[in-house]
């Protein structure tokens, strides 16, 4: 059985969610992933609440949760919402740059489907993992040097995060150490090669430029 069946599997409270966060999320799986969860309570949960924090642990059955006070917890909805945007990852960025592109291209891409198809045409969309919403973007634009250059880059970012030595460096690494790192020079650099490439889509495409314009420029 694999970790996320397992997870299905858990009882659960009526007012509870199973939330997987991190590569999980985003389903970019490596050897040296967190298992980043939070069990998510609509309301108060009661002393005995299902599932427990070791439940999912155990399904998961990988590394503990990354720092983040908020993983691998029980977590109130309303306190959540308190919590969010509160920290900067710097780390992480790149990851987020995709994870937001990724959600963004689907919903430019509205305008080619009628107003009755749009919720459903979302509602497909948002279940392919981010990555290939990106390279579904790039392919069926013919945009094929940026969208390669954008995935290399992203490939390369993986591979440094399933490289435990590395990664460790990167949690050992302070801010006042990062501009003599090499190694975060390097993700600084393929951040920027992501974000050329997504740049050249969004800007050089005539359909994707129109809505840029219109809707995210101002």
């Amino acid at each position: 059985m694999t970790p996320d069946r397992g997870v299905a599997r858990l009882e659960a409270a009526g007012n509870a969610t199973i939330v997987l966060r991190g590569s999980w999320g985003r389903r970019e799986i490596t050897r040296e992933s967190d298992d980043d969860f939070i069990v998510l309570f609509e309301g108060e949960p009661a002393d005995s609440a299902r599932p427990s924090i070791e439940d999912v642990a155990g399904a998961l059955g990988g590394r503990p949760p990354g720092p983040e006070e908020i993983f691998g917890s029980h977590v109130l909805l309303d306190d959540l919402r308190a919590k969010i945007g509160r920290d900067e990852d710097t780390k992480l960025r790149l990851s987020r740059k995709a994870l937001f592109a990724g959600g963004l291209l689907p919903v430019l891409d509205c305008y080619g489907h009628p107003v009755s198809d749009m919720l459903g045409y979302l509602d497909e969309r948002m279940s392919v993992p981010p990555l290939d919403r990106l390279a579904d973007a790039f392919v069926d634009r013919g945009a094929l040097d940026p969208g390669v250059r954008v995935l290399t880059a992203y490939d390369e970012f993986l591979a440094i995060l399933d490289d435990g030595e590395k990664r460790r460096k990167l949690s050992e690494l302070g801010i006042e150490d990062a501009a003599e790192s090499s190694l975060f020079t390097r993700i600084a650099e393929l951040g920027k090669e992501l974000e050329a490439g997504l740049l050249a889509l969004l800007f050089d495409d005539p359909g994707l430029h129109r809505w840029v314009r219109e809707y995210l420029v101002f």
